[in-house]
């Protein structure tokens, strides 16, 4: 992360706003698409990729519609989801995310998923889209999306009329606390430097904005504090508030906050809920020394199994904190859940339970 002065730090997020593509989709007027053949090359050398459709107002099923692309990168993602959606001439590729949990949270309701869980069903009705889907499962999704009726689409513009979607919200989703915001109110009562990685880290894998914040403050014992906030707009935790304390070149997680897309506090409530935390940390002191087993023990059940080897063999060399620190990383780095899926998942379960051993005394 770099150092920028606030007014750059705002420039940035409305570079960051302009990337993403928000629009209230009247779900009835969606075509839902999915690849039907494999792709072929017509004589200006695009590939053509042929799919099926449905309309969700008529449920007719269309045939032998294709989707002309030149871009690689472009035609991989298409290939890759499988479907995409149509709607008002442009087109949604749905990310993994999207297709998988976003999908379900929105398109199968509460009564399913109780019933789900009480064992009533052994199974959900099929709403993954893949390549060569059954028209079965087209007309699946479409009575789906006629139940909904509307909703917002989250996306990254894409080239031409092709945008990836990224995530949804409730068309009723009205308010919405933004990380700038809550920044803005942290700045009028304290010194501050910002640092970010916007805009060089900004792309297609990064949908997320972040900031640190280093507040100048301290704990009794002299351990410096810092605020890092990551605004993901696609998310459905929207915004995401670590307080952080700075050992040895580390920084751990002593709290974090996760705020909904639907808060019903403003900005200022949640700066007031940042600065009420950062006090408590002022006034107490942190010691870092603590036992390997008190680190295993709040940390092995956030590590993917296939890790827990690992982080158990570098413990065992050096059995410090530091160590559990700084190995974070390569335990989740063949872990896809903790990138694609939100951001409430994985590895930042790992890092808040880190933080947790710090005893405060």
């Amino acid at each position: 992360m770099k150092k920028y002065p606030f007014g750059a730090i705002l420039d940035f997020w409305e570079n960051y706003k302009s990337m993403i593509v928000t629009e209230k989709i009247n779900l009835i007027d969606t075509k839902i698409c999915v690849i039907s053949k494999i792709e072929s090359k017509n004589k200006d050398g695009m590939s053509v990729i042929p799919y099926n459709s449905i309309n969700v107002d008529t449920m007719k099923i269309g045939r032998n519609g294709t989707l002309k692309v030149k871009n690689t990168e472009l035609l991989n993602m298409i290939k890759a989801a499988g479907s995409f959606y149509k709607y008002d001439g442009k087109y949604y590729i749905p990310s993994s995310s999207v297709r998988r949990r976003v999908s379900y949270d929105y398109f199968r309701s509460t009564a399913e998923k109780r019933k789900k869980r009480n064992g009533i069903i052994d199974e959900y009705e099929n709403i993954n889209l893949k390549s060569f889907a059954s028209d079965e499962t087209l007309i699946t999704v479409a009575q789906r999306f006629r139940k909904v009726k509307s909703i917002i689409f989250i996306g990254q513009r894409l080239s031409g009329s092709c945008i990836k979607l990224v995530g949804m919200k409730s068309a009723g989703t009205d308010k919405q606390i933004y990380a700038i915001d809550v920044v803005k109110e942290l700045n009028r009562n304290n010194d501050i430097d910002f640092y970010t990685s916007f805009p060089e880290d900004a792309g297609l894998s990064n949908m997320a904005f972040e900031i640190e914040c280093d507040i100048k403050r301290t704990t009794k014992n002299g351990i410096p504090l810092s605020v890092f906030v990551s605004d993901n707009i696609t998310g459905r935790k929207a915004l995401r508030i670590d307080i952080r304390a700075e050992i040895n070149n580390r920084k751990y997680i002593l709290k974090s906050l996760d705020i909904t897309h639907r808060t019903v506090k403003s900005a200022k409530e949640i700066a007031n809920m940042i600065e009420s935390e950062i006090k408590g940390y002022e006034n107490a002191s942190l010691n870092k020394d603590v036992s390997i087993d008190e680190i295993e023990d709040v940390c092995i059940r956030h590590i993917p199994k296939k890790s827990q080897k690992k982080f158990k063999d570098a413990m065992f060399k050096n059995a410090s904190i530091e160590t559990a620190y700084d190995i974070s990383q390569k335990l989740f780095e063949s872990e896809r859940s903790y990138k694609t899926q939100d951001y409430d998942r994985g590895k930042h379960k790992y890092d808040i339970a880190l933080g947790s051993v710090l005893k405060i005394c």
